[in-house]
């Protein structure tokens, strides 16, 4: 691999960024669906609600930190992987939630 340059591909990163629009139109989809159900009149609340079913039904609440600890991960870095898929997961569904109150009704 010496002397070789990697440089990225602009369609490539051009089909990353198209494609990454597909998780936000899922959120926008299943909240529009779940949002009548979710036992709170808050918007915040119900983002974080969300973002909590997300977690669970990807596995990422309680398996995968579970998993990343049973492996021999040390607990910071467990908290610290884990924490930011949370983060991320629950910020995107509490604005999502939020934009979608503003906006749409």
């Amino acid at each position: 691999m010496e002397g070789i340059s990697i440089s990225p591909s602009r369609s490539v990163v051009m089909i990353a960024a198209l494609t990454s629009i597909e998780s936000g139109l899922g959120l926008a989809v299943l909240y529009a669906l779940v949002r009548a159900q979710l036992p709170f009149d808050n918007p915040l609340l119900k983002g974080l609600c969300l973002g909590v079913l997300v977690l669970a039904v990807t596995g990422r609440l309680f398996r995968q930190p579970f998993m990343n600890r049973r492996v021999g991960n040390p607990l910071g870095v467990v908290l610290v992987q884990d924490g930011i898929v949370w983060l991320q997961w629950l910020a995107a569904c509490c604005v999502l939630a939020l934009a979608y109150e503003a906006l749409i009704v």
